[in-house]
């Protein structure tokens, strides 16, 4: 599913996705996905960063579930009665 999304780019950016879209005769939106696919690439060639390694163990959590459960059903309760009673 395409998502709509929003930038402010400077008139000369704009005026080269469009000549680049007409020039490939294709869209000016997958003139801008391949570029960002590219861009991607090249920063995960040139990166050291390996997003395994950054997010291994995330979901390792020192407390169990029923304490998570608690502390969102009361975090839950004490909004619903300030803003609601």
């Amino acid at each position: 599913m395409d998502k709509v999304i929003s930038a402010r780019v400077d008139e000369a950016t704009a005026a080269t996705i469009d000549f680049l879209a007409q020039d490939l005769r294709t869209s000016k939106k997958r003139v801008i996905e391949e570029a960002v696919r590219e861009f991607a690439c090249k920063q995960k060639a040139t990166s050291k960063k390996d997003l395994y390694q950054i997010t291994h163990g995330a979901w390792k959590r020192s407390d169990t579930s029923d304490e998570l459960r608690k502390e969102s059903r009361q975090a839950f309760e004490k909004s619903m009665t300030r803003h609601h009673l």
